[in-house]
């Protein structure tokens, strides 16, 4: 991944700014305040690091980037809008900032502060075992990782039984109170629907065999009626199969009066208020008695837990040793080509002007690259002791070792301030190594780095804002004179530039 075309509008230095950085070692420098750190900051937003300081940041990104969700296109466009707010569109589809740095962070490298994982254990294994030519050894690397997530998913489910069972008496004895409770009552689908409207017509009872009595004695009378109507030779069509069918209606209905009569209204409340119980608690009778499945498919499980909390850790102690013999044979390659790594280091570290970088292999709890752990300092000075100028020179040794295929993007503000002159050109070839593998961008204040530039880009300040142009060589000789001697170009310095051009 690089950066092909920069633009920048409206931010706090620049009224625009529109470059096109070379693949290598880019280098910018200028006077102090006269926006470098600002365009830097630029950068920095374009990968979602920073909060954008402009209205407009745009560029175009070339080689093999992962858009995870993105359109995957030949020339990536990335935009960085600002009014009230920052919109972020990537192929023009929007974005966010942190969206931004999930995307671009596995190729972006920033050296600014103790704020790397280059001097990690972890990382500097990975740089030692790149320098392992044996195949095998790369194939037990990957058996051994393949086993070591393994164990992690082992380890995982060994924990959530752990939990399970700190609980388990608590659970047991809470799914067999659920299933007694309502195997107890041994509820029936539509049976309180059924008790409720008995219920209903018990407590009508008394009222309707008082009035079925009435309506019966009043049919009797109905045969008077009917005489008459037969006497007066009258007709009432139906009027006897009226009275015969509702006689027969009331007589059949107190007949179920007196059925009802003979049941307990004190066991039809009783299995009333149990019923109830249930639905109050589930929510009805169905999600009782699926409620009473669950629990003891529960309990059946719980019942097991004890089984399958052996039959794991059985596993896991096995390949635990298989681990361990794998992380051994790792071991005795890594033995065999420490010593190469630290020549390696070395050989950067006179260039860079560090004392003797010295490792240490040790043993260490299994972890995704083994079971081994590499130290790094210098003489006795372990990394948390270092100076930022020491701890990030160091940090340049490893990265030109590791020397990756396509590094990416290496961000660099102010890598040579503060050090000596010896130092800060040491500085600059490692860079320059680097810059065939990574892009680099890098702020600098010393003439010794801009020497090695493939583009030199000056910030100059103007009246009202700064503006940004990359130097021809006679622009690069005079912005070199200038670091050494300042404002006044002095033929000494002009000299010396014009020789570090040519080398």
């Amino acid at each position: 991944m690089f950066l092909e075309k920069i633009l920048i509008k409206n931010s706090p230095a620049f009224e625009s700014v529109n470059i096109a950085p070379s693949k290598g070692l880019n280098i910018i420098s200028g006077a102090s305040g006269s926006g470098k750190s600002v365009f830097f900051g630029s950068l920095l937003a374009l990968f979602g690091i920073k909060e954008s300081n402009a209205g407009v940041i745009e560029a175009e990104i070339g080689g093999e980037i992962d858009l995870r969700e993105y359109p995957q296109e030949e020339e990536v466009l990335v935009q960085i809008l600002k009014k009230d707010k920052a919109r972020y569109y990537l192929n023009e589809q929007s974005s966010s900032k942190k969206r931004f740095n999930e995307i671009f962070s596995p190729y972006i490298k920033l050296l600014t502060h103790k704020n790397s994982n280059e001097l990690s254990s972890e990382y500097l294994l990975e740089v030692l075992d790149t320098l392992i030519s044996s195949s095998s050894h790369h194939q037990t690397l990957r058996e051994f990782q393949e086993g070591f997530i393994q164990l992690q998913e082992l380890q995982n489910k060994l924990k959530t039984l752990k939990e399970e069972q700190k609980n388990l008496i608590e659970l047991k004895e809470f799914a067999l109170f659920e299933i007694e409770r309502i195997e107890k009552i041994n509820p029936k689908i539509g049976e309180y629907e059924e008790l409720l409207a008995y219920k209903k017509r018990l407590s009508k009872k008394e009222k309707l065999q008082s009035l079925a009595n009435e309506a019966l004695s009043a049919l009797e009378g109905m045969g008077s009626v009917n005489a008459f109507l037969e006497g007066a030779e009258l007709k009432l069509e139906g009027f006897e199969s009226i009275m015969l069918e509702a006689r027969a209606l009331i007589e059949s209905e107190c007949e179920k009066l007196n059925v009802l009569g003979e049941s307990d209204p004190e066991e039809i409340l009783d299995r009333l208020s149990s019923l109830n119980s249930l639905i109050s608690r589930y929510g009805g009778i169905e999600e009782a008695l699926a409620r009473l499945e669950e629990q003891k498919v529960k309990l059946k499980g719980y019942e097991s837990i004890d089984e399958d909390f052996s039959h794991i850790q059985k596993e896991i102690d096995s390949l635990d040793v298989k681990l361990q013999a794998l992380s051994k044979s790792l071991s005795l390659e890594r033995k065999k080509a420490l010593e190469i790594l630290i020549q390696e280091l070395n050989s950067y570290a006179k260039l860079l002007l560090l004392e003797e970088i010295r490792l240490s292999l040790s043993q260490a709890p299994l972890h995704f690259l083994g079971a081994d752990e590499l130290g790094v300092c210098i003489k006795q000075s372990g990394v948390q002791t270092l100076s930022s100028g020491e701890y990030n020179r160091l940090r340049l040794a490893v990265l030109a070792v590791e020397n990756k295929k396509d590094g990416g993007i290496l961000l660099l503000d102010e890598i040579d301030a503060n050090l000596s002159g010896e130092e800060s050109e040491g500085v600059a070839k490692v860079l320059k190594k680097l810059s065939s593998t990574y892009q680099v961008f890098a702020i600098s204040h010393q003439p010794h780095l801009p020497s090695y530039a493939d583009v030199h880009f000056l910030v100059k300040k103007g009246e009202k804002k700064s503006g940004m142009i990359a130097l021809d060589r006679e622009g690069r000789v005079k912005e070199i004179a200038r670091m050494i001697s300042g404002s006044t170009l002095t033929p000494e310095a002009l000299e010396f530039a014009n020789k570090k051009l040519q080398i």
